[in-house]
């Protein structure tokens, strides 16, 4: 392609314009016939030599092709072998093209596409996203980045900002979308609603350019809202200023939402304008309402209401945003909505988690790392902060050796009892145990024999999911699987509940209590309403530690400091646990070899009475305790690496409360601290 656009800049250079209006059309999917007939459409523009029109169509049955609009007719300008329009390689091929042939002050970028507004690349969504190409099977979504970084680019490779971006392409005019493209646009027309498959009126749009190329971008975006009040029809259509969007303090407005009352807040949500997602009248249980609307029946007066240029419903202010009518909904999608910029510059997804007042939401897992073990055998350990909508502390474990006590593949039944079955959908094949599904169904998955964790160990296993989670008028209703712990086989102690959505395998992770004898189960419960997929569970793996340890009760900081520890390898991890209880997966283990013996020591340290000294490579020989004013208080001898003090000195009487030092034969040293009662 590039050879292409060589020979145009050789042979077929073409003056500065003060338009190029360039089409994306991407009919290599249901839209096929339809971007046909639009191209078509435009092909008696092209007679003003001030704008210029380009555009770029793929087909379903055929590979995509370039054309130029002039002087009433369309022209084949690149013909190419089969590409994929959801490649951001080939989309910056294309605007390079457009850059070095149809140069020009103002450039008019329009999509024409499926739309699924902000959501992410997920089946079946992802067949709906604002770029679907069926060839590859590949596309474009809003969260994750995929559509900011084709906007990017554009700008990137033009030297300048898009003047007007326009989607034509259902429920894109959402704050979502917005917020993700608005530095790299001046105006954006949208809709935010479902929109049919002749939905702009490009003819009157072309028309009006080439009339009057020196018009305004805003004048402009005004002309196509007014012209779809001529048209009627379905769909809510608006123009957005991207450039005033930019300066509006997003999270201030949601602090303010915050501050109103949940009951007055529900209440209004119950009234608001929405925009349903699939076909169908509106309702207050749709995922998307009319934000502007939301806020002036709140009495609420924000700058957000400027950067609407226009709409053509005036009962309606045409800005859609994320508001579920329910938790479940908000907990299904909120880690993906975590990753949009306008979630991190509003905090508009913490303003939902204060609406449903709910939290069962897991912290997330950290990670860990760690610095150089420095002289005295210090060293920090540091984390990644956990994500969650309430406050997080952390419980930090080391152990110095695993072991794989259990591992089932979950290939057959024969080390289980109870009612799970075999099933085909498995994370490894051939098979993975399935809770079975059905009204009222109560299913168990126990292990015949306990294993021996007498240092504590992790539980580890592959899940897949769906279940029943609904949230309606203070009512929950949800079918789930508990994973449980028995020391004895018969009295049960849950360590999680499961239920939702988890449409990928997901490898959990548990912490077990010590014990010489632990039963592992697994039990199913559901209600009579809905039923979902069920569970799957595969690959279950339980590791016994050696010398787990514990590091605090309860760490707010993100960082842990560790001094003269002994000598040894350790493998760390992290449990994050908010607030209301909710504890999440373990991190990825960490590992730090300490090389040399570190100072004896005592523990505890300050004693009232009695400590254990600690002689880190020690075998056998004899150990000091010295005052501070170098008097040996002490000869204590060890032929072992821990030894007993009661606080005596070398005649039996209780040493005074201070600080005393320790000195083996090897020379290394260390101190204890006595305290009075």
């Amino acid at each position: 392609m590039a050879r292409i656009f060589l020979f145009l800049l050789v042979f077929g250079l073409l003056p500065a314009t003060e338009w190029t209006v360039i089409f994306y059309l991407d009919g290599d999917n249901g839209l096929s016939q339809a971007a046909a007939s639009l191209l078509e459409s435009m092909s008696r523009f092209g007679r003003n030599p001030n704008v210029k029109i380009v555009a770029l169509i793929d087909y379903l049955s055929s590979p995509p092709a370039v054309y130029e609009i002039l002087s009433g007719e369309k022209h084949l300008k690149v013909s190419l072998p089969e590409r994929d329009l959801a490649d951001i390689n080939f989309f910056s091929e294309f605007i390079t093209f457009c850059r070095e042939n149809y140069p020009a002050p103002k450039y008019i970028l329009i999509f024409y596409d499926h739309g699924n507004g902000w959501y992410p690349e997920v089946f079946p969504l992802i067949q709906r996203a604002i770029l679907y190409d069926a060839s590859s099977g590949n596309s474009v979504g809003v969260a994750g980045g995929g559509l900011k970084d084709f906007l990017r680019r554009a700008k990137e490779i033009l030297g300048k900002e898009i003047t007007i971006v326009l989607f034509d392409a259902c429920l894109m005019g959402e704050i979502e979308v917005l917020s993700e493209i608005k530095d790299y646009c001046q105006i954006c027309l949208a809709s935010p609603s479902l929109i049919p498959i002749v939905a702009w009126d490009y003819e009157g749009f072309l028309d009006t350019l080439e009339k009057n190329p020196k018009i305004k971008a805003e004048e402009l975006a005004r002309v196509l809202i007014d012209l779809i009040k001529r048209k009627g029809g379905e769909g809510t259509y608006s123009a957005y200023d991207l450039s005033l969007l930019r300066k509006v303090n997003l999270k201030e407005l949601t602090e303010k939402l915050r501050r109103k009352e949940r009951l007055f807040l529900e209440a209004k949500r119950r009234l608001c304008l929405t925009y349903p997602l699939q076909e169908a009248p509106p309702s207050p249980q749709d995922c998307h309402i009319d934000l502007l609307y939301f806020l002036k029946i709140l009495g609420m007066e924000t700058k957000l209401r400027k950067t609407l240029i226009a709409t053509n419903k005036e009962e309606v202010s045409g800005l859609g945003v994320w508001f579920p009518f329910t938790y479940g909904e908000f907990k299904r999608w909120y880690r993906d909505y975590l990753t949009l910029q306008f979630s991190k510059e509003s905090f508009w997804g913490h303003f939902l988690y204060y609406y449903y007042g709910i939290d069962d939401i897991k912290p997330t897992p950290s990670k860990l790392t760690k610095s150089e073990v420095g002289e005295e055998n210090e060293f920090v350990i540091s984390w990644q902060p956990s994500f969650d909508f309430a406050p997080v502390n952390y419980h930090l474990y080391s152990f110095t050796a695993s072991e794989t006590i259990f591992f089932d593949s979950a290939n057959d039944l024969n080390r289980w009892e109870g009612d799970f079955t075999l099933s085909g959908r498995a994370h490894s094949r051939p098979f993975s145990f399935f809770s079975g599904i059905g009204n009222h169904r109560e299913s168990s998955l126990r292990l015949k024999e306990a294993l021996s964790l007498p240092e504590g160990g992790i539980l580890f296993f592959w899940v897949y999911y769906e279940t029943e989670e609904e949230y309606f008028d203070g009512e929950r209703k949800r079918d789930i699987l508990y994973v449980e712990i028995s020391r004895d086989g018969k009295n049960w102690e849950r360590i999680d509940s499961l239920y939702g959505r988890n449409l990928t395998w997901r490898l959990f992770s548990y912490l077990l209590p010590p014990a010489p004898n632990l039963f592992l189960g697994f039990r199913y419960q559901a209600d009579s309403t809905r039923n979902l997929l069920g569970v799957f569970i595969d690959d279950i793996t339980v590791l016994s530690l050696s010398q787990l340890r514990r590091y605090g009760l309860v760490l707010k900081d993100t960082f842990f400091v560790l001094f003269n520890q002994p000598k040894g390898i350790y493998h760390f991890f992290l449990i994050p646990e908010d607030s209301c209880g909710n504890r999440g997966f373990l991190s990825d283990f960490l590992t730090q070899e300490v090389e040399k013996p570190a100072r004896p020591f005592s523990f505890p340290s300050p004693f009232f009475s009695e400590t254990g000294i600690f002689l880190d490579g020690e075998e056998k020989g004899d150990l000091v305790i010295v005052d501070i004013l170098g008097r040996v208080r002490r000869r204590l001898s060890f032929s072992q690496r821990e030894i007993y003090f009661d606080g005596r000195d070398g005649y039996g009487r209780r040493l005074p409360p201070g600080i005393y030092f320790l000195k083996s034969k090897k020379g290394r040293g260390g101190k204890i601290c006595k305290v009075g009662f």
